[in-house]
């Protein structure tokens, strides 16, 4: 079930993100097709769960926390997980987790405990990088059209 989530919100935001940024990879086959990948994202801004979820070839559950943690409730709704605010984050490590053991795909985004979770899960990591331009603030969406490789 967590798989299809996925699969259907990049089915979703895929195309109306394409339509919005002009949004290219490279290296985009560095991704495992199958079996589970930690990918990990070094741009922390409230767009990044959604461009993370058009650009790679594969479904991605999205573990975010700070900027890109905003939309908490939507990324749950999509099957993500976002850091809660008011408490410890311990119920989406074992989510994290346990997405990893059954073969998933999870890209963190601004998160804290990867060690943790690596060492549980023993899941490959790709870091990926994405150039998008600078915004005045981290919860304000880059501007349309804008190019994001």
């Amino acid at each position: 079930m967590p798989n299809a989530l996925a699969a259907h919100a990049r089915n979703l935001v895929g195309p109306l993100l394409r339509s919005t940024y002009r949004i290219s990879t490279v290296n985009a086959d560095a991704i495992p097709p199958r079996g589970p990948v930690l990918i990990l994202c070094d741009w922390n801004n409230i767009a990044a769960p959604s461009v993370i979820k058009a650009a790679v070839p594969r479904p991605v559950h999205v573990w975010a926390d700070g900027p890109a943690a905003v939309p908490g409730p939507l990324l749950s709704v999509t099957g993500d997980l976002a850091m809660p605010v008011t408490k410890v984050g311990v119920e989406i490590v074992d989510r994290a987790i346990t997405l990893l053991g059954s073969g998933e795909a999870v890209c963190a985004i601004g998160v804290e405990d990867l060690g943790y979770v690596l060492a549980r899960s023993q899941a490959p990591v790709v870091p990926v990088h994405v150039a998008a331009p600078e915004t005045k603030r981290p919860t304000d969406p880059p501007a349309r059209k804008s190019p994001i490789v």
